[in-house]
């Protein structure tokens, strides 16, 4: 019944698309604050980093939300590459997201991109159950890419 629904996909490429609606306003709205939060604790570095980054985050997370558009199409017209550009788009998000929750977190600030993380992975998980991959392919690529977050979090605090 859910396998191959592009019903439901469709569903879950309308959240895509507001997710990356979401990721150009939240983006928009954490960016010169965790700038300054970084300057005022004498960190420039971090602040350039930010600076760049969540620019740069910031419009591939939107750049997948028009990702989202194509696959909806593709799930209104039952077109099969849907569920593939789909997982890639909510990959894409899921970074979007990951990232800008560690600036603001060392500075006491909120990480609001920590929903569109969570709701990126849910739109993964949705994109590869639906579109029919077998549970243990997904769950290989789920604690691969477990294992990548966590090399990436112990670079960047080490």
């Amino acid at each position: 019944m859910m396998k191959n629904n592009h019903k439901l996909g469709a569903v879950l490429a309308v959240v895509g698309i507001l997710t990356g609606i979401a990721v150009l306003l939240v983006m928009a709205g954490i960016y010169q604050a965790n700038i300054d939060g970084k300057l005022a604790g004498e960190r420039p570095d971090e602040a350039i980093t930010v600076q760049i980054v969540f620019a740069l985050l910031g419009w591939l997370g939107v750049a997948a939300g028009a990702l989202w558009v194509a696959v909806l199409y593709g799930f209104l017209n039952k077109a099969p590459w849907s569920w593939f550009w789909g997982t890639a788009a909510a990959t894409i998000q899921i970074l979007a997201g990951f990232f800008p929750i560690i600036p603001p977190s060392s500075i006491g600030l909120p990480a609001p991109t920590m929903w569109i993380f969570l709701v990126a992975f849910i739109l993964w998980f949705g994109m590869l159950l639906i579109g029919g991959v077998n549970r243990k392919i997904i769950g290989l690529a789920f604690l691969g890419g477990l294992a990548g977050m966590a090399m990436i979090v112990y670079a960047l605090v080490n």
